[in-house]
C-alpha cells in the first residue's frame, strides 16, 4: 500500500545555493563542472512518526530538491504494531527517481551512506518509480524480513544516521543529491535532517557536501565531526 495522500507532508524550510569549484569536484572523483553549484535544504530535523499502529498507512515527509512543486521522493514510516515498524523511501507521483542501494530477496534496500561517499553516474541505484519492483519502495529499516537493512533490522537496534543517495530528474536532465536521515527503531520514528543536490546536470555530489559561499573556496565540505558541527552552528540563530 502506498502512502496516504491525506496524511500531511512536510515543507522544505531553508534553501541556500552555493557555488562550488570545478577543480574540487573533479578532485573528489566526480564529474568536473566549472558551473557546478550545490543547493542545500534545511529540514530542521523533521520527525516522521506513525501515531496509529497497524492502520496500513504511512506517515510521510516529502523531499522536493529544487522546489518546483514536484516531490522527488517520500521518506516514510509506518508502525506495524506497538513493537515493529518500517521506514521506507517511496516514489512520488510524477517523479522518476532512484536511490543508491541493492535488491535482495524481493526487497529494495537503500544504502546507508557515510559522509564522503560519492553519489554520481557510477553509483548503483535502485528505481523508486511505481513501475519498479516492489512498487519502487525502498525498505530502509526494521521489522521481520528486513535482515539486510543497513539502517537497523530490529526494534532494539540503536538509532542509525546516514545519507540516502538520490538520482532524480529536473525536466529531462539527471541530477544527484543526498538526504541525511536518522532511523530510530525503538522510538518508532525517522528524522529527516537536511539535504542537498548538485544543480549542474549529470554532475555527482559527495554525501554530506555543501557549497561554501566564499569565491575560490574549496567548494565542498564532507559533513562529519567538525564539519557537521560547523553546519549545525550555521543553521542555529545566534543568541547574541
Amino acid at each position: 500500500m502506498k502512502p496516504d495522500a491525506n496524511r500531511p507532508l512536510f515543507s522544505n524550510s531553508k534553501w541556500k545555493t552555493y557555488t562550488t569549484a570545478g577543480a574540487a569536484v573533479a578532485a573528489a572523483g566526480l564529474v568536473g563542472n566549472a558551473q557546478a553549484a550545490i543547493t542545500f535544504l534545511d529540514f530542521n530535523d523533521a520527525v516522521v512518526t506513525d501515531a496509529t499502529a497497524g492502520d496500513l498507512i504511512w506517515a510521510n515527509f516529502n523531499v522536493d530538491f529544487n522546489n518546483d512543486s514536484q516531490v522527488d521522493i517520500l521518506v516514510s514510516y509506518r508502525a506495524f504494531s506497538a513493537t515493529t515498524g518500517t521506514a521506507n523511501v517511496f516514489p512520488a507521483t510524477g517523479a522518476t527517481s532512484a536511490v543508491v542501494g541493492f535488491i535482495s530477496a524481493n526487497f529494495n534496500y537503500p544504502s546507508r551512506l557515510p559522509a564522503g561517499a560519492s553519489i554520481g553516474p557510477s553509483a548503483a541505484f535502485i528505481a523508486v518509480t511505481p513501475a519498479a519492483p516492489q512498487g519502487g519502495r525502498g525498505d530502509m529499516a526494521w521489522g521481520p524480513g528486513y535482515s539486510l537493512s543497513q539502517w537497523g533490522a530490529g526494534a532494539a537496534d540503536p538509532p542509525s544516521t546516514g545519507f540516502l543517495g538520490v538520482k532524480f530528474l529536473i525536466g529531462a536532465n539527471t541530477h544527484f543529491g543526498w538526504v541525511r536521515v536518522t532511523t530510530a527503531p525503538g522510538s518508532h520514528q525517522v528524522t529527516v535532517h537536511d539535504a542537498a543536490f548538485e544543480t549542474a546536470p549529470d554532475t555527482g555530489i559527495i554525501a554530506g557536501a555543501v557549497g561554501v559561499p566564499e569565491p575560490g573556496g574549496l567548494g565542498l565540505l564532507a559533513l562529519g565531526g567538525a564539519g557537521l558541527t560547523a553546519m549545525r552552528r550555521r543553521r542555529k540563530p545566534s543568541a547574541e
